[in-house]
């Protein structure tokens, strides 16, 4: 009896201590989860009724929170609609200039950029590559000195290139490229062949190259900025006036009448120039010129672009065939210092992230009186 009492006595004091003890505790109140911890705490750490708002106040704050599809829309647009890519998560799913679909991981590493003019873009956007093509000298992508070199544009080293097995590839728009690029899709190697003839071509591959990346700032930066600087250019065209031009390209063999259905072209024509040869020009190739046509259609400035290394040989080809001529020094654009020999690094290479300095060398051209500064 005795030892119950003394056992029943102890209880006694024991729940009396802990019911003191809980009196003492200061009341712990709810912890209010910040807009920062909801995004980065796991989903079972965070009430799912307090998630959403706070991280709508965390990607306000930190744009870089947001995620990979959730900056792609200016103005209404949603540009992974609009170029037709899929954000399927941890990878990017979209088409190539062969309407072929191609998916690629997020952030590839072992990255074999095959054309130059990409290449560039690819680093500006911040990807890495193992494996690059011959460079000219006259336009070297710099960064790339480690990257392992597979022959050429053309013809890059396919038994290497397989050997690598890239987890992306992106091969020089080439005809003589299509047949390798099927072979190696086949072959579970994404390989992408992108033609890029214009500005949304251009626009469309920084999409790509920026989702692949995750790095929307580089979207915003080289496309949807440029687009409206481009835009701002376009906007001090003198409205009812359109110069009468003519497109020449020159090579070391021949200097021929070229179409406007490329980039420089494009630029061109939103720039409110009337190509003269427009109606014998027809497809994708540059033509064969009638001098007597020229002179009977006398056109106010003339454009030349150039293509190939030898620099020294082009001028060459340039003077016998065109610039010697008597018939030539009397057009209108020559004798009016209107005949202008365009520079290689923006209007025969990819202008890319230069093309507002490439849309003002033109306007300034066709319209010497207007002042094409951007306003900031």
């Amino acid at each position: 009896m005795k030892k119950l009492f003394t056992l029943l006595l102890t209880l006694s004091l024991l729940v009396g201590l802990t019911a003191c003890q809980d009196q003492d505790k200061p009341k712990v109140e709810p912890k209010e989860t910040t807009a920062q911890e909801a995004i980065e705490a796991p989903k079972s750490e965070v009430k799912e009724e307090a998630t959403e708002e706070a991280t709508e106040e965390a990607t306000e704050a930190d744009p870089a929170a947001k995620d990979s599809k959730a900056t792609v829309s200016r103005d209404g647009v949603d540009y992974y609609e609009k170029y037709g890519l899929e954000d399927l998560g941890d990878s990017i799913r979209f088409k190539d200039s062969m309407d072929r679909e191609i998916t690629v991981k997020k952030q590839p590493q072992n990255v074999a950029m095959l054309y130059n003019s990409y290449l560039d873009l690819w680093k500006l956007c911040g990807g890495k590559v193992a494996a690059v093509v011959e460079q000219a000298d006259e336009k070297p992508v710099e960064g790339v000195e480690n990257a392992e070199v597979l022959g050429t544009p053309s013809k890059p080293n396919q038994e290497r290139l397989i050997q690598m097995n890239p987890d992306f590839c992106v091969i020089a728009p080439f005809s003589s490229n299509q047949e390798l690029a099927s072979q190696l899709n086949d072959m579970d190697i994404p390989t992408a062949y992108f033609e890029c003839k214009s500005k949304d071509d251009y626009y469309r591959l920084v999409r790509i190259f920026s989702g692949l990346l995750e790095d929307e700032a580089m979207f915003e930066k080289y496309a949807l900025d440029i687009e409206a600087d481009i835009q701002q250019i376009l906007s001090k065209v003198p409205e009812g006036e359109h110069p009468r031009i003519l497109m020449l390209m020159a090579t070391t063999k021949a200097v021929k009448v070229h179409h406007l259905n490329n980039q420089t072209g494009e630029m061109l024509l939103d720039l409110g120039a009337v190509n003269i040869a427009k109606e014998g020009i027809e497809g994708e190739a540059a033509s064969d010129y009638s001098l007597e046509e020229i002179v009977s259609e006398d056109p106010e400035i003339i454009f030349v672009t150039e293509m190939g290394s030898d620099m020294e040989a082009i001028a060459k080809q340039r003077r016998e065939n065109v610039e010697e001529d008597p018939v030539w020094s009397g057009l209108t654009a020559v004798k009016e210092g209107r005949y202008h020999v365009l520079p290689k690094e923006l209007f025969t290479y990819k202008p890319n992230q230069n093309y507002i300095e490439a849309y003002q060398i033109l306007a300034q051209y066709l319209y010497p009186d207007v002042d094409f500064s951007l306003d900031k």
